[in-house]
Formats: C-alpha cells, sequence, structure tokens
C-alpha cells in the first residue's frame, strides 16, 4: 500500500508472481508491462490505453518518463524495486520473499 505523509493509503498493488497492477483511492487502475529484465516500461489504464512510458540506461538510471502517474516501481519494478530519487530501495523485494517463505 503507497500513503502520503499523514500516513492515508494512496494506493494499493496487485501482485502475483510479481507487480501486476495499481489501483488508486478514486479506483482508477493501471496495469504494469515489462521489459525482459523485470523493469516497467509502460503502464495501461483499464481500457488497455497507454498512460505512461519509461525508458532507462544500461545502469537503470531513467532515460525518460512520458505521462503523469507517480508510482515508484520502475527500474526492475516487477521484483518489488522502488526507485527513489536517492536510488534504489531494495526493502520491498526483501519483504515480498519473506510472505513466500
Amino acid at each position: 500500500m503507497e500513503t502520503n505523509n499523514a500516513g492515508a493509503p494512496q494506493a494499493w498493488y496487485v501482485y502475483s508472481m510479481g507487480l501486476i497492477g495499481r489501483e488508486d483511492v478514486a479506483g482508477n487502475y493501471q496495469t504494469y508491462h515489462y521489459d525482459l529484465r523485470g523493469s516497467t516500461i509502460a503502464l495501461t489504464d483499464a481500457q488497455g490505453q497507454v498512460t505512461d512510458t519509461y525508458t532507462y540506461d544500461t545502469y537503470g538510471e531513467q532515460l525518460e518518463h512520458e505521462g503523469t502517474s507517480q508510482q515508484p516501481f520502475q527500474y526492475n519494478g516487477r521484483d518489488g524495486v522502488q526507485t527513489e530519487q536517492a536510488g534504489w530501495r531494495l526493502d520491498s523485494v526483501l519483504e515480498l520473499i519473506l510472505l513466500y517463505l
């Protein structure tokens, strides 16, 4: 679950064998699309329309983001790696691993 600074829910994430979707507080659902590495390359809405696209360099630095969605699962996002301004955050991956043990 994604929260704001006050701790109020902002979005929920749907997982299966990796991250598959996101629903915000307004009920807007987006589906994640990945490259072979597991990095988010696109988000689509419930009608299948592309809302956001992402491109990265060889080392995972974001080269471009087209769209308005603010979400943390970008480079290697399928596996739960969260992108922050300071870099990647791996604790969410460890939490997912612990859930399956």
